[in-house]
């Protein structure tokens, strides 16, 4: 998800050096993301720069559980499931903490922002609204590509399959995400502080997520990879996990 900025940064298709100015400038990655989706005042701004770089610093314990949870990773098909649900939960314990970073400031939009805010976020439903069968099967094969390496005609017909899924399951996903704008807006008329407004929001988010994650296709779909999985295919899965483990490494010394 775009949310995991770290974890996204780490399977790009860049040199190491490259990987790692990326790191070093996650703060204003961060920042940038935020920015994106939330119409902030420049006072807004400025606080957000230092909640970045104090999320960023106490994210680091946690982020330091991802090398043995990559380490442990086995290539094997009746290893993926309880696979999935650790990693699924590491991931539910840094995106909690991410957050609480973004609703905290979405929490504070005023009117005038807020109808900023909603535009910005129905172009983004329109946007993935209109994503068709190939766009959704490059996606796919560009992950599976950065995990893995070259396709094989086999593992690509698998691919395609599974996009055809996710086109078919689109209404379904839509439908989620009209619900938490729903939700949201609710929220936006209650007589609250801001903190509560966050915490109910932050919630709202982490169920929505957990929604798309719960995807047992994603599940069946890796079960049925694991085992054309080639030889070169593995290594270049291991090589890729040791380039984000050093990456972590590298994260873990840097103060923001």
């Amino acid at each position: 998800m775009k949310y995991s900025y770290l974890f996204v940064i780490a399977l790009l298709g860049q040199g190491c050096i490259l990987k790692k100015l990326a790191v070093s400038n996650a703060d204003i990655g961060i920042e940038s993301q935020i920015e994106k989706r939330l119409p902030l005042y420049s006072a807004q701004k400025d606080k957000l720069s230092t909640d970045v770089d104090k999320f960023l610093n106490d994210v680091k314990p946690n982020l330091k559980g991802a090398t043995p949870l990559i380490e442990s990773i086995e290539l094997s098909a009746d290893k993926i499931e309880p696979q999935f649900e650790v990693l699924k939960s590491f991931y539910v314990v840094i995106s909690r903490d991410y957050l609480k970073l973004l609703t905290k400031y979405m929490a504070q939009l005023d009117s005038k922002q807020q109808k900023v805010f909603w535009e910005k976020f129905d172009e983004t439903t329109t946007d993935y609204s209109k994503r068709d069968l190939e766009e959704r099967f490059e996606r796919i094969e560009d992950r599976f590509e950065m995990l893995f390496g070259e396709v094989t005609p086999e593992q690509l017909k698998l691919l395609k399959a599974h996009a055809k899924f996710l086109v078919s399951n689109q209404k379904e996903s839509l439908k989620a995400r009209a619900a938490l704008k729903s939700k949201i807006q609710v929220i936006y008329t209650q007589s609250q502080s801001p903190e509560q407004k966050s915490s109910a929001m932050t919630e709202l988010y982490l169920n929505y997520q957990n929604s798309l994650l719960d995807n047992k296709e994603t599940i069946i779909l890796l079960k049925q990879i694991m085992p054309t999985l080639k030889d070169e295919q593995k290594k270049f899965f291991r090589k890729t996990t040791k380039e984000f483990e050093e990456l972590i490494t590298y994260f873990l010394t840097k103060k923001f």
